[in-house]
């Protein structure tokens, strides 16, 4: 066995504890790295409890924190079938810049709360989110996942859990995805083609990012949210041993088709379909159409109407907020031209 001289081993022992020494200064000047390492200033533990940490000015967000986490807590154990391994902290900023600033992201982003290996940050925005407060629901939104990745390891879920089913998850556990878009929206969207990608897996070292398909973060949230949310209705018992499966670490894909009776494009055409109904009934469509199918009535009248020059759509009319959403054709890139020429299916 060669044996380096003395003199070669002690460059090569340098050469490796620099390069130690320069990767961990180029994680440390990250915001996110020294947010997700605890390594900030300027945070004090809330006396009530001490897992909520506040900025100064903070206080009265924090006590809401500290208030809504016992439910909140109880609310993802219960959903996601195991308690939380370890501790954690909840640090709670006293503005949106203080946030986005200690997790790297811009003034302008929209996120309200961002979880970590071993906590969750929130953001005053999640107090006046859209004009609401959402600071209970952003709170266990950011749980869900602190918990799935203290559960299975933050590896393990990057790598096997797909992000649309991360973010479905928590927003089913805690009743957020629509806040922005609502679920007439993200049924109109999924039936004229503009669908969330339904990986089978989750990829490192980073998910795959919505914006990477054409759709933006509140469309993922809203789509996803419906899927999971048909998932349980499907069958509730499959559904919660499939949640219990993922938790304790089974294959996504195995567990899914187990617990569905069917692999994961079979059973979303199976969703494609409810939603076509549920929407053409509710806007009465087959009512004015004579023999037309749920199936087909929606594309065909979104693409008469958009040959007719028409942005306004009222099919995309939100009750919750009265108000109607406007999107040019090309927000309908991807519905096919041929689909316009297409005549309402006779039924037997």
């Amino acid at each position: 066995m060669r044996v380096f001289p003395r003199r070669k081993r002690t460059w090569a022992v340098i050469l490796a504890f620099g390069t130690v020494v320069v990767a961990t200064l180029v994680i440390l000047i990250q915001p996110r790295a020294r947010a997700a390492l605890r390594l900030v200033h300027g945070f004090s533990a809330l006396e009530v409890d001490a897992r909520v940490w506040f900025e100064r000015g903070a206080e009265n967000m924090a006590t809401a924190i500290a208030t809504a986490l016992p439910a909140a807590v109880a609310r993802v154990e219960s959903c996601q079938s195991a308690p939380f391994r370890t501790s954690f902290r909840i640090y709670v900023c006293a503005s949106h810049q203080s946030f986005t600033s200690h997790i790297g992201e811009p003034l302008g982003s929209p996120v309200r709360g961002i979880a970590f290996p071993w906590d969750v940050w929130i953001s005053p925005k999640a107090f006046s989110f859209d004009r609401q407060d959402t600071h209970r629901e952003a709170l266990t939104h950011e749980l869900s996942h602190l918990h799935l990745g203290q559960v299975l390891g933050w590896w393990h879920r990057t790598k096997e859990v797909p992000s649309w089913f991360q973010e479905g998850l928590a927003d089913w556990v805690a009743d957020t995805g629509n806040e922005l878009v609502s679920r007439r929206e993200a049924s109109e969207a999924i039936i004229s083609g503009h669908r969330v990608q339904l990986d089978e897996a989750g990829r490192l070292p980073f998910p795959k990012q919505p914006e990477s398909y054409g759709m933006t973060w509140p469309m993922f949230h809203a789509q996803s949210r419906m899927f999971v949310e048909y998932l349980r209705s499907r069958d509730p018992n499959a559904f919660a041993r499939f949640v219990d499966a993922v938790v304790h670490g089974a294959k996504f894909t195995t567990a899914f088709s187990l617990n569905f009776g069917g692999d994961l494009s079979h059973v979303w055409k199976d969703f494609l379909q409810s939603v076509s109904q549920e929407v053409a009934q509710a806007t009465g469509l087959c009512t004015t159409r004579p023999n037309c199918t749920p199936q087909n009535a929606i594309t065909i009248e979104l693409c008469l109407r958009l040959t007719k020059g028409t942005t306004t759509l009222p099919l995309l009319k939100d009750d919750h907020r009265g108000r109607s959403m406007v999107f040019g054709a090309s927000w309908y890139a991807k519905v096919e031209p041929r689909k316009c020429i297409l005549a309402p299916k006779t039924t037997a």
